[in-house]
């Protein structure tokens, strides 16, 4: 990484280079040993050149000095956000690695620091996240965070009946199952199509922006979308449950119905749960609370200002946006 400019984040042990297509199979190898997960170089350059607006591959990459050993890793992925019919520029924090033989070196903090610099001088507004309970306080104790209401999940259907407990323990049963599954949705439900947010309903709630880019960055995603009672639906099937990203805003009558035939594609299928995460804000939050589904919070939401003037409780979100959906 010698040809590549290098920034000061510990002038004794460590530096930083910035993200780059050059330096993609370092990201690789922090993924493989922080993780164990096998991601290709093309997965990653995806994920990074396919986000939204012109500022790419925004992270930053530690290096021991002496060695040259690959150490650890923060960065962000560019988010457009709708505000009273005006797009912002933002990100949603990212990946953040540190291979085990570099913790405990405050390499977490200081590149992220360097990579909120970076966003502030390039046009990005504000940094949203959805850190998990273990995580959060690093943000909001060490980069200056807010924590803003919870996004907690509305359980839209729950069976008492487990068909996944049964076929998941031997293989070839739990492919038919999973296969039926599919069949049952499909034969309950009609082709879909890409939607805006449900939260962009309103132009005073500040909503991810649901475009053509945002969901070929999606594309890899084992999810889909349905349409049911004329609504679309995208949704993901994770073992015994339906976790939906977002669905096509609509009266309480209409949720109501869509509600319902869930229920039936819940029971054929075997379903545990069919559940809906978002933000207590979000334009559908009422919606469902006036049906009377309990809301639980499940996991916290972060937001740094930049340079943004998009008030924080305007800010809404549904499980479509946060990145591993």
């Amino acid at each position: 990484m010698q040809h590549l400019q290098h920034h000061e984040i510990d002038s004794e042990n460590y530096y930083a280079v910035k993200l780059c297509q050059e330096n993609i199979a370092d990201l690789v190898y922090l993924f493989k040993h922080c993780f164990n997960e096998d991601l290709t170089q093309e997965e990653l350059i995806a994920r990074h050149s396919l986000c939204h607006g012109d500022v790419k591959f925004v992270g930053f990459i530690a290096y021991e000095r002496l060695t040259n050993d690959i150490a650890a890793y923060y960065g962000v992925f560019p988010t457009y956000l709708s505000y009273e019919n005006k797009e912002h520029l933002t990100a949603q924090s990212g990946d953040t690695m540190t291979h085990p033989k570099h913790q405990k070196k405050g390499l977490f903090v200081k590149l992220a620091s360097l990579t909120y610099q970076y966003c502030d001088e390039n046009g990005i507004e504000l940094i949203f996240g959805f850190p998990n309970e273990n995580s959060y306080p690093g943000f909001t104790k060490n980069l200056g965070f807010s924590l803003p209401p919870a996004m907690g999940a509305f359980t839209l259907v729950e069976n008492k009946f487990e068909l996944t407990r049964i076929t998941e323990k031997v293989s070839v049963l739990h492919k038919i199952h999973l296969a039926y599954i599919n069949f049952v949705i499909d034969i309950l439900s009609e082709k879909g199509s890409e939607f805006t947010s449900s939260n962009a309903t309103s132009p005073e709630i500040a909503a991810v922006v649901h475009d053509s880019q945002f969901f070929k960055q999606k594309n890899p995603k084992p999810t889909r979308i349905r349409k049911v009672i004329g609504k679309n639906i995208w949704f993901q099937v994770l073992s015994n449950r339906m976790l939906i990203g977002d669905l096509e805003a609509g009266s309480e009558s209409e949720i109501a119905q869509v509600i319902g035939k869930l229920r039936i594609i819940a029971f054929l299928s075997g379903f545990r749960f069919v559940a809906f995460k978002m933000t207590p804000n979000a334009y559908l939050f009422p919606v469902f609370k006036q049906l009377g589904l309990v809301f639980r919070d499940i996991n916290p939401v972060i937001l740094k200002n930049l340079h943004s003037s998009i008030p924080f409780e305007a800010i809404a979100f549904t499980n479509s946006d946060i990145d591993v959906f």
